[in-house]
């Protein structure tokens, strides 16, 4: 069970102005923290499965009896309204939280009457599991709404992000990461083996460009076969007939 008390940062009054220090001996830490205007509120934020808020109740007859509504998460709202008998009472139950589940948790009280007092002494909460001695939760909070008909949006809108964006997030970055870097390594395998193969393609086609070569030209021209040149034959003929003509002439 974790303690917290009223000076405790991790509880925030709102308005400021709105509350204000006290307390006695018989209190928590000797301080309590009083509001008797009807726009106060406290918020308290926390991580664990259950909370309990102690308070005094005032001996000052002169005011009306005080009610406060106490709203955690998004459950229906409880209050609490003591009977004044003009004797302090302190380490009261203010309110008290059923088993919850584990995790965070937002705890608003509002006080409903003007010119009646509230004190605020302390909160218990069981914390987390995770670990012992887990502190409360302590973030940056944004200004609380000024008025419970808001509580449920301020929640979503203002809480709620705030808590995870400190909570750990998914492999969804790392996943999108390895997939871009497996499709890298793909694209660069391809490239080197079309490289490789184009390279193979030209080297062959060179080698049977060189072993055709001296194929083709034996067979164009093969070796050790002389042909008669055409004109040395022509004249050859034509002087045989002429020859032949003459001893014709003379032998008839």
């Amino acid at each position: 069970m974790e303690r917290v008390d009223d000076t405790d940062s991790c509880i925030r009054y709102n308005p400021e102005n709105a509350w204000f220090l006290g307390g006695v001996p018989n209190e928590y830490n000797g301080t309590t923290h009083r509001s008797r205007s009807s726009s106060a509120e406290m918020f308290f934020q926390f991580n664990g499965t259950s909370i309990t808020v102690y308070g005094t109740i005032t001996y000052h007859l002169e005011f009306p009896s005080s009610v406060d509504e106490f709203i955690l998460d998004d459950s229906p709202p409880k209050w609490f309204a003591p009977t004044l008998d003009g004797v302090a009472h302190q380490h009261q139950v203010m309110f008290s939280s059923a088993p919850l589940e584990d995790g965070y948790h937002t705890l608003v009280m509002k006080r409903m009457v003007d010119n009646s007092e509230s004190w605020i002494d302390y909160i218990d909460f069981t914390s987390s599991v995770v670990g012992e001695n887990n502190p409360p939760l302590s973030l940056p909070l944004s200004p609380l709404p000024s008025s419970t008909s808001s509580l449920s949006s301020y929640w979503t809108t203002s809480s709620l992000p705030s808590l995870t964006a400190n909570l750990p997030q998914s492999n969804n970055n790392s996943g999108a990461q390895l997939e871009s870097l497996s499709t890298g390594m793909l694209i660069a395998i391809v490239v080197v083996c079309m490289t490789l193969l184009i390279t193979i393609l030209i080297l062959v086609f060179l080698f049977l460009r060189r072993w055709h070569a001296p194929v083709e030209s034996d067979i164009l021209k093969p070796s050790g076969v002389s042909f008669p040149d055409p004109l040395l034959t022509s004249q050859s003929l034509i002087q045989s007939l002429k020859q032949m003509s003459l001893l014709n002439h003379f032998n008839p």
